[in-house]
C-alpha cells in the first residue's frame, strides 16, 4: 500500500518499506516476486509503472506485475520493462470486464522486439 508492505490479505499495513523488503528477499535468494500495488488492484485505473521499474532497477529480482492493468496500452508500457527483468503480468479484472482482449494481450506478450 503506497511504499509500505501490507500483509494478512492486505488488511494490515506494516512499517516495512517495499524497497527494503525486496532487497532482503534478494539477499536470501528469491529470484522472482509478484508485485501487486494494492491501491490499484481491481480498480482498472492503470499500473504503477514507476514502482515496478524502481524494483527492477534497484535489484536483480524478476517481477510479475499485478494491479490496475486496464488496457493494451498498459501492457505495452510494461513490455518496455522486460529488459530490466519484468517476467510477466497478471491481468484479472481487465479480462473479466472486457477492457482487454485476451488474443490481443497474447500478441503483445509474444512480440519480441
Amino acid at each position: 500500500r503506497g511504499e509500505s508492505v501490507s500483509v494478512k490479505g492486505w488488511k494490515e499495513t506494516t512499517e516495512l518499506r517495499v524497497g527494503e523488503v525486496v532487497k532482503e528477499l534478494e539477499v536470501i535468494g528469491v529470484k522472482t516476486i509478484i508485485f501487486t500495488d494494492i491501491s490499484h488492484d481491481g480498480t482498472l485505473k492503470g499500473i504503477n509503472k514507476e514502482g515496478i521499474q524502481r524494483i527492477l532497477q534497484e535489484t536483480e529480482i524478476r517481477v510479475i506485475a499485478s494491479g490496475g492493468v486496464r488496457s493494451i496500452e498498459d501492457l505495452l508500457e510494461l513490455k518496455k520493462l522486460e529488459p530490466l527483468g519484468l517476467e510477466g503480468v497478471i491481468i484479472g479484472r481487465a479480462l473479466y470486464e472486457g477492457t482487454i482482449d485476451l488474443s490481443e494481450a497474447l500478441k503483445v506478450a509474444e512480440d519480441v522486439k
